[in-house]
């Protein structure tokens, strides 16, 4: 635990860049391990939302893994510099 970029270099390590953390205190391994993780969330909560009988929960389970897995590979996405905000420019 003794990252670099958590210090000085990241303006919210904690809360906006926590991938680029982890990446960095985990390593490969650990980034794919967290990418995989978020995939299993996936796979699990659609596995779970095609399974309930009622519509109410079908629309809950899918509701609470769309947030979850959308707002991490938003997170992941920024980090890894493929999703970026975008510029506004006054012409």
């Amino acid at each position: 635990m003794n990252g670099r970029q958590k210090l000085l270099y990241l303006p919210e390590a904690h809360t906006d860049f926590i991938y680029a953390v982890a990446g960095e205190e985990m390593g490969l391994i650990g980034a794919a391990g967290l990418l995989a993780g978020f995939l299993v969330i996936l796979w699990r909560g659609l596995r779970a939302s095609l399974r309930m009988r009622d519509d109410f929960g079908r629309y809950l389970a899918l509701g609470v893994t769309v947030v979850i897995v959308v707002q991490g590979f938003i997170n992941m996405s920024v980090v890894l510099g493929i999703m970026r905000p975008r510029e506004f420019r006054c012409r």
